[in-house]
């Protein structure tokens, strides 16, 4: 058995070139060997990613003229239950990041998940003020309501452009 240095889980096939939790490389014992690439397959309902691992072709015979094939040496399916995942960040931090670190960063991609958690929190607060504006139509306050929907719509329009933008570059 492995342990992945990066997210500290154990792979139980010691074949294994990549964590088929979060992708990194492993270590390997002997760098020298053949190796083919198998696909391993997750059950559906535990929504991990496929991870490739690398199978050794010590079975392989090179003179062998007529048929070239591998004995395989039994594929590990995995766990049928979800281990537990890393927690990704909410909707409302990646709303936040966009706004405090991200706020010109118009290269590099945006996940789906930033991109519509920073869409739906900037709906949320340009709505209220909108919201707002009917009943102060009569008054000084509709002057002030609406030049602080203003100076939001304002503040949010560039980290909008920004991840709008990165969320097109990660479209192929």
């Amino acid at each position: 058995m492995k342990k992945c240095p990066k997210c500290n889980k154990l792979i139980e096939n010691d074949l294994a070139k990549f964590c088929r939790y979060c992708g990194s490389p492993l270590p390997m014992a002997d760098e020298n060997r053949k190796t083919e690439a198998v696909v391993e397959y997750e059950p559906v309902s535990t929504q991990r990613n496929d991870a490739v691992n690398y199978e050794s072709r010590e079975n392989y015979d090179t003179n062998e003229t007529t048929n070239h094939s591998y004995q395989d040496n039994g594929i590990e399916l995995g766990d049928t239950e979800p281990e537990q995942a890393k927690s990704e960040p909410s909707l409302w931090e990646y709303f936040v990041k966009c706004i405090n670190k991200k706020y010109f960063q118009f290269k590099g991609r945006a996940s789906r998940r930033e991109f519509w958690g920073f869409c739906l929190f900037q709906l949320i607060i340009v709505l209220i003020p909108y919201l707002l504006l009917p009943f102060f139509l009569n008054s000084s306050m509709f002057q002030v309501i609406f030049g602080i929907l203003f100076l939001i719509v304002l503040a949010l329009f560039i980290p909008g452009l920004a991840v709008a933008c990165r969320r097109l570059h990660d479209l192929k």
